[in-house]
């Protein structure tokens, strides 16, 4: 959850920076924000999945 906060107003840095190496062309808020929702909102859903069904899962970390 937290590298999606680096790419949200109102600091923005990672999100601006990526724009800046890819040579993005449109508008930062309404174009990339907008095109990033529905991958931003499906990370959101599985990282919440996680911390809610963490304990079922342990089995992820091999231990």
């Amino acid at each position: 959850m937290w590298p999606i906060g680096d790419i949200l107003p109102p600091t923005a840095v990672v999100g601006r920076a990526t724009v800046m190496e890819l040579k993005f062309k449109g508008h930062y808020y309404k174009d990339f924000l907008k095109t990033a929702l529905i991958p931003m909102g499906f990370v959101l859903l599985v990282a919440t999945l996680f911390l809610i069904f963490s304990n079922e899962l342990s089995f992820l970390v091999g231990g």
